[in-house]
């Protein structure tokens, strides 16, 4: 797992971390939960159909964060 950041806000330890396929289904089910919610802040939930499509966008992000990483 790659952690991007971490913090703590009070007793909690906070870990902003860059997805992994494993973790496509459930972040596909927060998706769905809360579609309407987000889609408010994010307009790319629309895209997000099905785990497969959340596998593909969290290996398009990976491939772009390391393309971005490779130039600088």
């Amino acid at each position: 797992m790659f952690v991007l950041s971490s913090f703590q806000i009070g007793q909690q330890m906070i870990k902003l971390v860059f997805p992994e396929e494993k973790q496509a289904e459930e972040l596909f089910e927060i998706i769905e939960t809360d579609r309407k919610a987000l889609s408010e802040w994010m307009p790319w939930t629309k895209n997000v159909k099905s785990k497969k499509d959340e596998i593909e966008f969290i290996n398009y992000a990976r491939e772009k964060m390391l393309n971005i990483s490779c130039w600088n």
